[in-house]
């Protein structure tokens, strides 16, 4: 046990995503016309993550391109999404030389999605007796949260993050992190084409929640219920409702081949880091990086490290 280590995992795609569509309107290109806006929205994250938590050990996880256990389980999962950008696609492949470099081991899992590999590892985690840090956009995480477990939410702008603990997570849904699962049985979530429960929106599904708690316990106890019209729709929906409820359940008990030694925060490779921002002309990163490890001048010794097995290929990562 290590008690007050820090671990902080990232949803690489998620992070990449949003910040592509924040700069959606106005897109980042180098002077050789690489398209550059989620690089840079990842690499502003990443820094504005490492600084604010200083953690012991990182990881980065990757959703890959095979159909997981969830779309067996309902053909209609995601099916809404649109396929990646095309000139989102390159900016994949650059987010991975920018991890590389920075020595962060990276991990994905066919069959299975990001939120499963964090899931597992911060439950790892959490036996280790380790502070964790899940980093995502998606609410779907909340559920993860526990007292040793945060979620790390990117804000509108690159340089913003909010950490949301049991607290925040209570105030902020009006319920306890755990049923963030019941919770979106009952709502669905139109990201994910999760169905949940037909005409059942938020003002109705906290008030069931805060009464009943789990899904389970509202179908057992549906004759309370006093509003016919609601109970008609619980009813109508039940199935869809419970397979809501295991498509929004992540997974923590996944085959994953995770060591924490090998998820140890090291320096980069200075020299490979700072030629991938000079390609890219990000002009401010490196002068950042150098800040990070304490070397502004350049001249402080650092240890060589060694890199971390690459374990995906581009190919896998394109949806």
């Amino acid at each position: 046990m290590e008690e007050g280590k820090k671990f902080v995992i990232i949803d690489a795609l998620a992070i990449a995503y949003k910040a592509y569509f924040a700069f959606i309107s106005r897109p980042l290109q180098n002077s050789k016309g690489e398209p550059t806006s989620a690089v840079y929205g990842f690499l502003a994250q990443l820094f504005k993550i490492i600084e604010d938590t200083r953690p012991d050990y990182i990881a980065i996880a990757y959703d890959s391109k095979e159909k997981t256990f969830r779309h067996e389980m309902y053909d209609l999962y995601k099916s809404s999404r649109a396929k990646m950008p095309d000139d989102m696609i390159p900016q994949i492949a650059r987010i991975r030389e920018v991890v590389e470099a920075f020595n962060i081991k990276q991990y994905i899992l066919p069959g299975y999605e990001a939120d499963d590999i964090i899931g597992a590892a911060v439950k790892k985690a959490e036996a280790e007796g380790f502070e964790s840090f899940a980093i995502t956009p998606d609410k779907d995480y909340i559920q993860l949260i526990t007292d040793k477990i945060k979620i790390i939410k990117p804000g509108k702008r690159t340089d913003e993050i909010e950490i949301i603990d049991k607290e925040k997570a209570t105030e902020k849904y009006g319920f306890p992190p755990e049923l963030m699962i019941d919770y979106l049985a009952l709502v669905g979530d139109s990201s994910d084409d999760i169905p949940g429960v037909r005409g059942i929106g938020p003002k109705t599904a906290v008030p069931l929640l805060l009464e009943f708690g789990s899904i389970e316990n509202i179908y057992e106890n549906i004759d309370k219920i006093e509003k016919q019209s609601l109970k008609n729709k619980l009813t109508e929906n039940r199935d869809n409702a419970f397979l809501s409820k295991k498509l929004a359940t992540i997974v923590t008990d996944v085959p994953l081949d995770f060591h924490f030694e090998e998820t140890k925060f090291v320096p980069p490779d200075f020299d490979k880091a700072l030629e991938i921002f000079r390609e890219l002309e990000f002009k401010n990163f490196g002068s950042r990086l150098n800040r990070l490890f304490n070397r502004a001048n350049g001249n402080v010794p650092v240890k060589e490290t060694k890199k971390p097995k690459n374990l995906i290929k581009i190919k896998q990562l394109i949806h």
